[in-house]
């Protein structure tokens, strides 16, 4: 197992390779996969801090339109954002793995485990801008630019034919936004809180902001 000096100076070595020479960091690795754990222990668990920690400093000090929030509502947001960047790299390499063969392919979720890990380490470092929030978004947004990365690793991963490729990396970009989208709609459904209901009052009556004094 790698000490923490030799897997930062790994990680380094793959971020300036990727942004230079993509495939031939790829040819390096010749499609050798880890396993998921693996990369969940080398990749995706410990980058994921810096994003969420970047939500939580931006959120506490520096706010949100000029409103800075509690520490509290921070730390939430933190950890939301944990959590959201985890998920949204398991679905995207579940679903990259489940769709390979439609599209001539392998299925192999160690692959696509592997090269979604791999191609988005810039964007892990490039989220550090969630600092400040007013470029978060910015920074979310160039980070997709890392699907390129995937797509230079599609035929030593998971083997699908150059033809179809881009077809197959944008099919599973907008299944996976989807899948995600659904998730995050539902379990906002779970955690907010419904309104409290007031005995005595018919039911048909709407109680407005300004009502309950908010």
């Amino acid at each position: 197992m790698a000490s923490i000096p030799e897997w930062g100076q790994h990680i380094i070595y793959q971020v300036k390779t990727l942004l230079t020479e993509p495939k031939e960091l790829f040819r390096q690795t010749k499609g050798e996969a880890m396993t998921p754990m693996q990369v969940y222990l080398a990749y995706l668990l410990p980058l994921s801090i810096i994003p969420a920690v970047a939500v939580f400093l931006g959120s506490l000090l520096i706010g949100f339109w000029g409103f800075s929030l509690p520490f509290g509502e921070s730390l939430k947001m933190g950890l939301m954002m944990y959590v959201g960047v985890v998920v949204a790299g398991t679905l995207f390499s579940l679903i990259l793995a489940t769709l390979s063969p439609i599209y001539g392919g392998e299925r192999n979720i160690g692959a696509a485990f592997t090269l979604v890990a791999i191609s988005f380490v810039p964007a892990f470092f490039l989220l550090v801008l969630w600092i400040w929030p007013a470029f978060g978004l910015f920074a979310t947004a160039a980070g997709l630019a890392c699907l390129y990365f995937v797509y230079c690793g599609l035929e030593s991963f998971l083997k699908v034919p150059e033809e179809r490729r881009v077809v197959f990396l944008l099919v599973s970009f907008v299944a996976t936004a989807l899948v995600f989208m659904f998730l995050v709609k539902v379990f906002g459904a779970i955690t907010t809180p419904s309104a409290p209901s007031i005995q005595g009052l018919p039911v048909n009556i709407k109680i407005t902001g300004s009502i309950l004094g908010l």
